[in-house]
């Protein structure tokens, strides 16, 4: 799974804060993605093995962890 844009949120999922202006690997989703929704500031990713990651801006619990932190 790739991302691209910016990245104040770590919303490109690469666990960093730096813009990427060009396709950029997910940390730990190297395969096995069936599908994604994106929002403004995150994006969420369910694997083929049922489960369900996410990553980005958490101040709502926008990730789905039970945190409200990035």
């Amino acid at each position: 799974m790739k991302c691209w844009g910016s990245n104040t949120y770590r919303q490109v999922g690469d666990q960093t804060v730096v813009d990427r202006w060009t396709p950029t690997q997910v940390t730990g989703l190297l395969n096995g993605v069936v599908s994604i929704a994106a929002g403004h500031f995150h994006t969420c990713a369910v694997t083929s093995a049922g489960g369900a990651v996410c990553w980005g801006r958490n101040d709502y619990g926008q990730l789905g962890d039970g945190s409200l932190a990035h």
